[in-house]
């Protein structure tokens, strides 16, 4: 089991029909190690909010990037896309939630669905 992250984001929940909390788990910037504060994982971030790592002169930062994305070599460097594991606040449905990460921050949400209907371009 790797690493991981929480985004929390506001919107229509799929199964529901309201707006909730939607919490989705990320493995972008997520590490068991860390630096001298605490480590990359189990945090939990917004959207907009820059998620913390490595400095950029450190040879892992690069590693922030954890895409699932069938053809990754698509986006640009400095972004990441993942689709996620998500969940509804209220119902509880289990949801899945395509996320955009720019220079590791969180910045979008391209899609949210049911677990059932994963898109075919990003892997489980």
């Amino acid at each position: 089991m790797g690493a991981y992250n929480w985004i929390e984001f506001t919107a229509p929940c799929p199964r529901c029909g309201t707006a909730q909390t939607i919490r989705a788990q990320t493995h972008m910037a997520s590490d068991y190690d860390g630096d001298d504060s605490a480590r990359f994982h189990e945090a939990t971030y917004r959207l907009g909010q820059c998620m913390r790592w490595w400095s950029a002169t450190d040879p892992k930062y690069r590693d922030w990037r954890d895409g699932n994305r069938k053809d990754e070599e698509s986006v640009p460097a400095n972004e990441a896309l993942e689709c996620c594991y998500a969940s509804c606040g209220d119902c509880k449905a289990e949801l899945f939630a395509v996320i955009r990460f720019v220079d590791r921050v969180p910045t979008e949400t391209l899609a949210i669905g049911t677990e059932e209907s994963w898109p075919s371009e990003y892997s489980p």
